[in-house]
């Protein structure tokens, strides 16, 4: 456990004490620009400013802990501390040391520039105001700096006499994890006599040792009440933070969405999901299918259609599926149940494509926002989502009114007067069950989680003088019959048209009676089409506190599942990689360009065959094949005609979770030439790290020696050795029509004109002319899409 001492109980006070301070006056009190834009520097940057340089003056360590997105705090230290050595102070005798700052930066986190691009807010020429030196060992410090950043890898070999002081961001993926380099950091930090302030957005176990008995600073929602209401000053997202804290009347609303249907298959799953915990390999397929059928603000079908070119991302059939392929390896019992979970799931996807009352909530809150003009915020988990829910309403004859918006969570900053509604489940650690994004905030999820949600809110918000209340939507009766209860199936409600009003509990229930009723002349109901359940559960006792523990793991992030899958089934992988919602501009050496999410898959040529990659992965020299449909790739072009789709995303989901396997192992426990030489205790014959990071990328489908795909799983996750035999069957698939789509694409594109009739007919349908459509492009740069 960590222990320490809280440096700051009050904004308004140590704020007011920055204000103070002659020389910080022409940066902190006139203001400054980055990058043209206005910094602001409200009660949270300067009272961030402040208790740093009293800890640094100590010659102390102090801890920054900021849960929220934003790095203006981290920011405000580090100019504070700059600000402080500049030993021509005119005034009250203050004469800095002329020290320089060194900052090991998160580097993807992207704010590292922003020291190049600051100025003072005046009139006429504003050079730079910080020197700033990329540094990739410690002896390589020398000169006039004011700051020294390091690079990824630094070499921590010298203690040079210029720094003053550190700042290391722990959340930069290399110092995070002890396997990595943080045991070496903490041992370099403890033979140097210089200050360390250590940013910390979440403090994880691996870091108590290093932050134990470590003054702190640290921004909890107590913390942020005690901003000043009148200064005006700032209009950063922290200082937002603090705005909706700080005064004004704040409500929160837990809309619990009812599914009495539901609620029954998701207990047998729970129920069936505790047995299955412990059996090796099967872990992850069974929690991403419970997560996506419980947390999804859409209907699943939705859902598939916006991730099925995805790279990290896979739909609900195909994990069924998956999970099917599994219990082949199986024997008796184990098999049987593993069967019987798949056929649930397979149910409670079916029932919810029919029936999704926490969809139709999203739908008519969103019409009663275009009826009133009243601007609400609906906030998804990521641009998938947001997709999903934009498909939805476009199939089902709704559209998103210019007052309302749907913003991914790494969207959503804070608005004070903006209605805001969280369409599904937060995990446990989301900063939003602690800081409000607005004064009028609702958590909207299935009645199955308001235990947590509830529980959560209550603790998080309690003495902040936050309005909780609750609300319930398609209520049942007390004692609903069968028949009331199936009516949860009867079909989805349209999308509210104008001049209805917001939907209460009431209004809901009468919109699926009326439902129930008109339907039931109809020869092809909705109810009529899902057929009744065929799996079987045990005779499990006390079923509901099952559930209820199943839901807490979840929550807490404590389930088996939990530490791959992120918050829904294989969320990105790398904080390092600028997230899994980012967008890249591809520009090729003809001029043109393409802009692609940057995990989506692009096809690139190889020797006489083809590979598939994360956009994240090309190189200069690229050669990516491209066609002119909407399908937007040669791949996708060829395999439609070819194969049944999902025949061939079940080939590749198998490949990447042996390749998920391979890379968290070498994130988190191994570099490659430890793997090699584990894998060559066993046999291999690989000892080329190059090859091991092909096969991480992609460049590469994977080993060509069956063997050592079974070699990589025995290192590096042996509960899953029994993913060998089906990834080495989808290796040898996929390889084959690899070899096949490269020999005729790059036939089609030498050709220049194919006749139709040169390419295999199993390959292309009659309606398609490769040779016209397909394209070879070499990549020229890529960069993040702003």
């Amino acid at each position: 456990m960590i222990t320490f001492r809280v440096a700051l109980t009050s904004l308004s006070d140590s704020a007011s004490q920055c204000e103070d301070r002659p020389e910080l006056t022409l940066w902190f009190g006139e203001g400054l620009l980055v990058g043209g834009e206005e910094f602001h520097f409200s009660d949270v940057e300067l009272a961030t400013a402040q208790e740093t340089l009293v800890a640094l003056d100590k010659q102390s360590d102090v801890v920054l802990h900021n849960p929220l997105p934003g790095d203006e705090a981290l920011l405000s230290a580090c100019l504070a501390f700059i600000r402080s050595q500049n030993p021509n102070f005119p005034t009250d005798g203050i004469i800095g040391r002329g020290e320089a700052l060194c900052l090991f930066p998160a580097l993807s986190r992207g704010y590292v520039t922003k020291f190049d691009d600051i100025r003072r807010d005046g009139i006429g020429r504003s050079p730079k105001i910080v020197q700033r030196e990329s540094v990739g060992s410690m002896s390589d410090i020398s000169g006039s700096a004011d700051l020294y950043t390091s690079k990824h890898g630094i070499s921590l070999d010298a203690v040079p006499d210029e720094v003053g002081a550190f700042v290391v961001d722990l959340r930069k993926r290399e110092w995070r994890d002890p396997s990595r380099r943080l045991d070496e950091l903490e041992e370099y930090l403890d033979d140097v006599s210089v200050p360390v302030v250590y940013y910390v957005s979440d403090p994880r176990p691996e870091v108590e040792s290093l932050l134990s008995g470590v003054d702190r600073i640290e921004f909890d929602n107590s913390v942020l009440s005690t901003a000043r209401t009148d200064t005006g000053s700032g209009e950063s997202s922290l200082s937002k933070y603090a705005e909706i804290l700080s005064a004004g009347e704040r409500s929160v609303t837990i809309g619990m969405v009812h599914h009495p249907e539901m609620k029954s298959v998701v207990t047998d799953l729970a129920n069936m999901k505790q047995d299955l915990r412990k059996i090796p390999g099967l872990a992850l397929d069974v929690g991403w299918i419970f997560n996506l059928l419980t947390e999804l603000p859409v209907k699943p079908k939705y859902w598939e259609e916006v991730i099925r070119d995805n790279y990290h991302y896979q739909s609900i059939g195909s994990l069924i599926e998956n999970l099917r392929a599994k219990a082949q390896n199986l024997d008796g019992m184990t098999e049987d149940l593993v069967i019987n979970y798949c056929q649930a799931a397979n149910y409670l996807q079916k029932l919810l494509n029919s029936k999704h009352p926490l969809q139709d909530v999203l739908f008519e809150k969103i019409a009663a926002a275009e009826d009133r003009g009243e601007s609400v915020r609906f906030v998804v988990r990521n641009d998938y989502e947001r997709e999903a829910l934009l498909a939805a309403l476009a199939a089902e004859g709704g559209t998103i009114p210019d007052s309302a918006q749907i913003e991914p969570i790494d969207e959503n900053d804070p608005k004070p007067e903006t209605k805001t509604v969280i369409t599904r489940p937060m995990n446990n650690r989301s900063y939003l069950y602690s800081f409000p994004v607005s004064r009028r905030l609702e958590f909207l999820h299935y009645e199955i989680w308001e235990s947590q949600i509830s529980r959560k809110l209550r603790t998080e918000l309690d003495g902040t003088d936050t309005t909780i209340q609750s609300q319930a939507y398609n209520q049942p009766e007390e004692n609903p019959t069968p028949e009331q209860q199936s009516r949860a199936v009867a079909g989805s409600h349209a999308p509210a048209t104008a001049g209805e009003p917001e939907p209460t509990a009431d209004s809901l229930d009468r919109a699926a009676d009326a439902d129930a009723v008109t339907s039931s002349d109809a020869a092809g109901s909705a109810a009529g089409s899902i057929e009744s359940p065929t799996y079987e559960v045990g005779g499990y006792e006390n079923p509901n506190e099952l559930l209820e523990e199943v839901l807490e793991e979840e929550f807490e992030g404590t389930s088996s599942n939990s530490n791959r899958t992120g918050d829904s089934a294989g969320q990105n992988r790398s904080d390092e990689t600028g997230g899994d919602s980012s967008t890249l501009e591809i520009t090729f050496e003809d001029g043109t360009t393409e802009t692609r999410s940057a995990l989506s898959r692009v096809t690139i040529a190889t020797d006489g065959d083809i590979a598939r990659i994360p956009a994240t992965e090309l190189e200069l020299g690229d050669e990516v094949l491209i066609v002119d449909t909407a399908a937007n790739d040669v791949y996708d072009l060829f395999v439609e005609s070819a194969h049944e789709r999902e025949q061939v995303r079940g080939c590749e989901t198998t490949i990447d979770r042996w390749r998920n396997i391979l890379i968290d192992g070498l994130q988190n426990d191994y570099t490659a030439s430890e793997l090699i030489e584990e894998m060559q205790e066993r046999g291999s014959s690989i000892s080329d790290e190059t090859t091991i990071a092909s096969w991480g990328s992609g460049r590469t489908l994977g080993p060509r020696d069956d063997e050592d795909v079974r070699r990589v799983l025995e290192v590096l996750e042996p509960e899953s050795s029994e993913l060998a035999e089906p990834t080495v069957s989808a290796l040898k698939e996929i390889r084959t029509l690899h070899r096949t789509i490269g020999q005729h694409a790059r036939r089609s594109i030498e050709a220049g004109v194919t006749p139709q009739g040169s390419i295999d007919s199993d390959l292309v349908g009659s309606d398609i002319d490769v040779s016209e459509k397909t394209k070879r492009k070499i990549v020229k740069s890529v960069s993040n899409d702003e």
